[in-house]
C-alpha cells in the first residue's frame, strides 16, 4: 500500500508543510531520516508520540477472523511513544517506549485521519503534526518514495536553510510550471538518496545477520549430530532430570532426554523460572485438560530428531544450506522454540548459541552417566543433577558436575508485585470514579487458536483479560493482552495494572471487590485494590469465567 502523509511544523506562519507518498511499510526510523532530509535538519535527539491502535487493530482483527461471530468492544485508545532505542519499560501509564525500528507505518496510522506527533531537539524543542491523508494501492503512477507538493511557508524556509536557489515561493506541485519543479525534483533526488542509501545499509545488514547466523547454525547442527550419534536415550529415561548454569543469564536450563519410549528421540530443555513452572507442572499435575495452559506458559526448546519428510521447507533450507545432509529415519534434527504466549517456532538470534550450549552440557552429562545411569537422579528425588561452571579471568568457563537442592516448588510469583501507577493517580482515580455495592469475577485465559500479526510473524495464541458481574454473570469488560507483554514478567505485571485501571475508568465505579482465582492476578492486583478501597478475594473456581471459557471453546471448535 501507499501512504500519502502530510508532515506540518507546528507553530510557523505561514505554513510549514510537505506532503509524502511512500510505502506503507516505512518503519518510523525511516521516516525520522526522511523527515530530516526534507526539512534539511540534523538532530539525531527525537521521539514520536502516537495513537495505540496495534491493540485495536492487528490484534483485534485477527481476533474477528478466529471467531466472526464474537466481536470485542473495542480498545480503549492509549498514546504509545517511539525512540531510537527501546530505552525502558517503566515509564508513566500509557507512555511506554517502544523501539521506532520495530514498528512500520501501517501498524500504527492505518486509517485516513490518524495523527501523530515527531518531536526533534533536546533544548528548543520543534514539533511536526503527521497526518495520513489517504491510503493508495500500490502501482506504476507513484514511486516508493516522492515529494508531491510543498507549501509556501516551507519553500520560503528551504531559502533560508537549503543551498538551493528558488524562483519564488509558492505551493509546488508535479503540475506547476517548469522553473518549479527544481524544487521537488531537487527534493526527490536527496530522499531517493536517502532512501537508496537504507535499502543499501539493510542489505549489508541482512547480509551479516546471514552470515553469522550461518556459522552459528553449522556449530548447533554439528553438536545435535553428536547427541543423535551418543543416543542418551538408551541409558536415560525423560524422568532424570539434567540441569544446567546458564552463563551470563543468572537462569538455569531444565534438560530431560526423550526417547526412552521408543517413539520421539530429542531433548527438551526448560528456560528460566517460567520454564521450571512448566516442569513442575508437567510432572505434577499432567492431564489432558491442563496441558494446553502448561504449554502456552512454557519457555525452553525442543529438540528432535525426525525424518526428511516431517521437516518443513524452512527446517529443510536450513540444514541444507549450512552445508549438512542426513540420511535416514529419526536423523534429521528440528529445533522449536517456545515463548509464554507465543506459537512453538522456529529458532531466533541468540537462542542458537544458546541452544547449543545446553546440548554440550548434556552430551557431557550423559557420557559422564553411561556407564551408571542412576547417577543422575529422577525429577521426583532429594537432590537433582547440576552442571555449573566456574569462570576464569580470561571468560573461559570451566564446567563441573555436583548436585543441587530440588526446585519442585518454585513459582515464578510468590508475593505482592509494586505499585506501576502512582499513589497520586490513584487517589485522583478513586475520588473521580463511584464506589459499587457488586462483586466482579476476574481472570485471563486463551484463546486454542493461534493468530497471526502478518505472514512470516511468530503465530500467538490470544489471551483475553475478562470481567464479569458476579451477580448477573455478565461480561462487563474484556480486551486482549498484547502478546509482547506476557513473556516479559515485569511488563505483564504492568500490562494487567494497567487494564483493571482500564476496567475502572471505562464503566466509571470501583466494584465493592473482585473475585480471583488465579494466584497470580491476586498478586498482581492486591496492591491495586487495597490502594483503591476494594476487596479481593482468592476463590477456587470462578463459575460464570467459566461459562465465558466454555462459550469461547465453542466458538473455537470447528462446527
Amino acid at each position: 500500500m501507499i501512504y500519502q502523509l502530510k508532515i506540518t511544523l507546528k507553530g510557523k506562519h505561514p505554513t510549514v508543510w510537505i506532503r509524502f507518498r511512500l510505502d506503507s511499510k516505512t518503519t518510523f526510523q525511516e521516516l525520522h531520516e526522511y523527515i530530516q532530509v526534507a526539512f534539511a535538519c540534523h538532530e539525531e535527539i527525537h521521539e514520536f508520540v502516537l495513537p495505540n491502535t496495534v491493540d485495536n487493530t492487528e490484534m483485534n482483527n485477527s481476533f474477528r477472523t478466529i471467531f466472526p461471530g464474537f466481536v470485542p468492544p473495542g480498545f480503549i485508545h492509549h498514546l504509545i511513544k517511539l525512540a531510537p532505542r527501546r530505552s525502558s519499560w517503566g515509564n508513566p501509564l500509557n507512555q511506554t517506549v517502544f523501539d521506532e525500528r520495530d514498528y512500520s507505518l501501517e501498524q500504527l496510522l492505518n486509517i485516513p485521519g490518524n495523527k501523530g506527533i515527531y518531536t526533534i531537539g533536546s533544548e528548543q524543542n520543534r514539533e511536526y503534526e503527521i497526518l495520513l491523508e489517504g491510503i493508495f494501492t500500490s502501482g506504476k503512477r507513484f514511486s516508493p518514495l516522492i515529494c508531491t507538493q510543498i507549501s509556501a511557508g516551507f519553500a520560503g524556509r528551504l531559502k533560508k536553510t537549503s543551498p538551493l536557489n528558488f524562483s519564488r515561493e509558492g505551493v509546488v506541485t508535479h503540475s506547476a510550471s517548469n522553473h518549479l519543479k527544481v524544487i521537488l525534483e531537487a527534493m526527490n533526488q536527496a530522499l531517493h538518496t536517502c532512501q537508496h542509501n537504507k535499502l543499501n545499509e539493510k542489505n549489508q545488514v541482512k547480509a551479516c545477520r546471514f552470515a553469522k547466523d550461518k556459522n552459528q547454525w553449522q556449530e548447533l547442527l554439528s553438536v545435535s549430530s553428536q547427541l543423535n550419534k551418543l543416543q542418551p536415550w538408551k541409558w536415560l529415561a525423560s524422568n532424570q532430570l539434567i540441569v544446567v548454569d546458564l552463563p551470563g543469564m543468572n537462569d538455569r536450563a531444565y534438560c530431560c532426554i526423550l526417547g526412552s519410549g521408543g517413539e520421539e528421540f530429542g531433548l527438551a530443555a526448560y528456560i528460566g523460572r517460567d520454564g521450571l513452572y512448566a516442569l513442575n507442572q508437567t510432572f505434577q499435575e499432567m492431564d489432558e485438560s491442563n496441558y494446553f495452559n502448561i504449554l502456552r506458559h512454557q519457555r525452553g526448546f525442543h529438540v528432535s530428531f525426525t525424518s526428511l519428510d516431517q521437516l518443513t521447507d524452512k527446517d529443510h533450507h536450513l540444514i541444507k544450506h549450512s552445508g549438512f545432509r542426513f540420511r535416514g529415519k529419526k536423523q534429521w534434527p528440528m529445533f522449536r522454540s517456545c515463548i509464554p504466549g507465543y506459537y512453538t517456532w522456529y529458532l531466533e538470534n541468540d537462542e542458537i548459541l544458546l541452544l547449543k550450549l545446553i546440548i554440550e552440557q548434556v552430551i557431557e552429562a550423559a557420557k559422564w552417566a553411561q556407564s551408571a545411569p542412576e547417577q543422575i537422579p529422577p525429577y521426583d528425588a532429594d537432590r537433582w543433577f547440576l552442571r555449573t561452571y566456574r569462570n576464569n579471568n580470561d571468560n573461559h568457563f570451566e564446567w563441573e558436575t555436583q548436585f543441587t537442592e530440588p526446585e519442585r516448588d518454585m513459582k515464578p510469583w510468590s508475593k505482592d508485585v509494586p505499585l506501576y501507577e502512582t499513589e497520586m493517580a490513584l487517589k485522583r482515580l478513586k475520588k473521580s470514579t463511584s464506589a459499587s455495592k457488586e462483586w466482579s469475577e476476574l481472570d485471563t485465559f486463551y484463546i486454542t487458536k493461534p493468530a497471526q500479526e502478518k505472514e512470516g510473524t511468530r503465530p500467538f495464541y490470544p489471551k483475553l483479560f475478562v470481567v464479569v458481574d458476579h451477580r448477573l454473570g455478565f461480561v462487563i469488560y474484556y480486551e486482549m493482552i498484547d502478546p509482547k507483554s506476557i513473556a516479559d514478567q515485569t511488563l505483564y505485571e504492568r500490562t494487567i495494572q494497567h487494564l483493571f485501571l482500564n476496567f475502572i475508568k471505562k464503566t466509571g465505579h470501583r466494584p465493592s471487590g473482585i473475585m480471583i482465582e488465579d494466584e497470580r492476578l491476586l498478586y498482581i492486583l492486591r496492591p491495586l485494590c487495597r490502594t483503591l478501597g476494594i476487596l479481593c478475594s482468592k476463590t477456587e473456581k470462578l463459575h460464570h469465567i467459566a461459562e465465558v471459557r466454555h462459550d469461547m471453546k465453542q466458538l473455537d471448535t470447528p462446527q
